[in-house]
C-alpha cells in the first residue's frame, strides 16, 4: 500500500510527473495493477469510508454513520467499476488508430483507479472534519485536472482530448456524485 500512496500523492502534487513514473512503472512491470487494487486500493476506500464512524465523536447517529460508511465504500467501489467500462467503450474513438492495437488495459485501470482514489481522500477529509469549508466543495473537480494530465499516459489523440475529459469526467465524477445522490435518497 506503501508504494500505492506514494504513486497517488505524486500524482496530485504533480500530475504530469507523476503518470511519466506510473508509465515507466508499468512498462518495466514494476506495477501489478491486480495486486494494487485488492492490496491497495480496496483498502483504501474501506478505511476512507470508515471514517464516516468519526462523526459519532460529533454527536452524529450510529446508524446514520453506519449508512454513510456502506454509501461511500459502494460508490466507490461501483465508480471504479463504471469509470473503466465507459472509458473503455470510448478509447476506440479516442486514440489513433496504430495505438489502437497497442492499447493498455492496465494504464486505464490506473488512471480510474488513482482518479477514484483521490475522490476517497475528500471524503476522506470529509469525514474528518466537522465543519465544511467552501475548498471542500471543489476539491472533487481537482479530478479533472488529473485526468487531463493523465492524457498522455494513455496515448489519448490530442484533438480527441475534450471528448476524452467529457467521457473521463462524467464516467468517474459524474458516476460517484450519482451513485451518491441515488443512495442517499434510499436512505
Amino acid at each position: 500500500m506503501g508504494s500505492f500512496l506514494k504513486y497517488l500523492f505524486q500524482i496530485i502534487l504533480s500530475p504530469a510527473k507523476g503518470w511519466e513514473d506510473m508509465a515507466y512503472d508499468l512498462n518495466t512491470n514494476r506495477i501489478n495493477v491486480r495486486h494494487l487494487y485488492i492490496h491497495a486500493f480496496l483498502p483504501l476506500i474501506a478505511t476512507c469510508a470508515a471514517t464516516s464512524f468519526l462523526r459519532l465523536f460529533y454527536g452524529a447517529d450510529w446508524l446514520l454513520c453506519l449508512a454513510s460508511a456502506i454509501r461511500v465504500f459502494v460508490a466507490l467501489f461501483l465508480t471504479y467499476h463504471l469509470g473503466i467500462h465507459i472509458i473503455s467503450w470510448f478509447m476506440p474513438r479516442l486514440v489513433d488508430a496504430c495505438v489502437r492495437e497497442s492499447q493498455d488495459q492496465r494504464r486505464l485501470a490506473v488512471e480510474v483507479m488513482m482518479s477514484t482514489a483521490f475522490i476517497a481522500l475528500v471524503a476522506l477529509v470529509d469525514n474528518v472534519i466537522k465543519v465544511q469549508i467552501g475548498l471542500q466543495a471543489f476539491l472533487p473537480f481537482y479530478v479533472v485536472f488529473i485526468l487531463w494530465k493523465g492524457c498522455d499516459f494513455l496515448e489519448i489523440d490530442r484533438r480527441q482530448e475534450g471528448l476524452f475529459m467529457i467521457v473521463a469526467s462524467a464516467s468517474v465524477l459524474g458516476a460517484y456524485y450519482m451513485l451518491s445522490f441515488l443512495f442517499n435518497a434510499l436512505l
